[in-house]
C-alpha cells in the first residue's frame, strides 16, 4: 500500500506550519503535525515525523514571496553582489 503523502512546511502569519498532505486529493488540506518559530524548528519537527510514519513523496517548503522575488533573494545592490 502506497502512502500517498509528502510533508509540507508552510509560512504563514509568522509561523511555519508542518503538515502532512495526501498529493492525490485537489484540496489544500492535510493533517497538521505541528508548528514552530523558525524554519529550523520545522524542519526537525518534519524529519522526527518522517521517522516515526510512512513519507512517500518527502518534504516541500513553501515561503512567501515579496514583491519582485523570493524573501530569501539576494538584494541586487547589496554590497555582496557588486563587483570590485
Amino acid at each position: 500500500m502506497s502512502a500517498n503523502n509528502q510533508i509540507l512546511i508552510e509560512y504563514q502569519n509568522s509561523k511555519y506550519f508542518i503538515i502532512d498532505k495526501d498529493i492525490e486529493s485537489n484540496n489544500d488540506e492535510g493533517y497538521l503535525v505541528g508548528n514552530a518559530k523558525t524554519l529550523e524548528q520545522a524542519v526537525k519537527i518534519a524529519n522526527k515525523y518522517q521517522e516515526d510514519n510512512e513519507v512517500e513523496y518527502g518534504l516541500a517548503i513553501k515561503l512567501p514571496k515579496k514583491k519582485g522575488g523570493n524573501i530569501y533573494a539576494k538584494n541586487k545592490n547589496s554590497k555582496e553582489n557588486k563587483e570590485n
